[in-house]
């Protein structure tokens, strides 16, 4: 994982885009002490432009956060960061399918 591009985020290192959705974009992050792998979804505060965005938005943390089931991923941590004038909302998520990754 030696490339420019990679940031580090606390614990973690982020490499490529593993996905997109309409707020949001999940990246791989590899944490640096135990190479366990997650999905970092990352949403642009800018994205969200509508009340109803945020609330599909607090509703899938909320909802995630409460199941346990082995076929539904298992949020890590949520953070709020501020990067400049902007502001991300960013979820660390695993449920053993990214090993394949």
């Amino acid at each position: 994982m030696k490339d420019a591009r990679l940031k580090i985020l606390g614990d973690y290192v982020i490499s490529n885009t593993i996905g997109k959705g309409t707020f949001s974009k999940v990246k791989l992050g590899v944490n640096k002490s135990t190479k366990e792998r997650v999905a970092i979804k990352i949403i642009e505060k800018a994205n969200i432009k509508e009340k109803d965005d945020l609330e599909r938005v607090k509703r899938e943390i909320e909802i995630l956060n409460n199941i346990r089931h082995s076929n539904v991923i298992k949020i890590y941590t949520v953070l709020f960061v501020n990067i400049g004038n902007r502001r991300r909302c960013q979820i660390l998520y695993n449920n053993g399918i990214l090993r394949r990754w």
